[in-house]
């Protein structure tokens, strides 16, 4: 599984890391969906960018991360650590990410990579947490 390295289960549900298997670029509301992922991770999960990408990097591209529940971090090749918790949306350029791993003993997130398909004001680096499907 990508980013697994080993096996364990957290409070007896196994670990994944689901991708929506996408043959051509989706396009909705301005974006072109290039991938999405649903990862259940435990403590032993921890991906290195772009090595254990399954794609290749495109430029112009955006990753989103929605944290549903747990704790993860992202490490940007800047040397800044940000910490994502529970409720939490990031947006990122993929070419600042050095690596990303589950901080604690669950991050279940959503990992989406995405073109804007029009001029976009996106909020980089800047996690907002989502109060009732409103930003906050």
């Amino acid at each position: 599984m990508n980013g697994k390295l080993q096996s364990s289960d957290v409070k007896n549900e196994t670990p994944y890391n689901i991708p929506l298997l996408i043959n051509e670029n989706v396009i909705s509301s301005g974006i072109s969906l290039i991938s999405l992922w649903h990862t259940y991770a435990d403590e032993h999960y921890r991906v290195i960018w772009p090595r254990d990408k399954k794609k290749p990097l495109i430029a112009n591209s955006w990753v989103a991360v929605y944290t549903v529940q747990g704790c993860g971090k992202i490490l940007l090749k800047n040397g800044e650590q940000i910490t994502l918790h529970g409720n939490c949306i990031i947006f990122l350029k993929p070419m600042d990410i050095h690596s990303y791993h589950c901080e604690g003993l669950v991050w279940e997130q959503y990992w989406m990579e995405f073109t804007p398909t029009s001029m976009m004001d996106i909020p980089r680096w800047s996690a907002s947490v989502i109060y009732n499907g409103r930003n906050l």
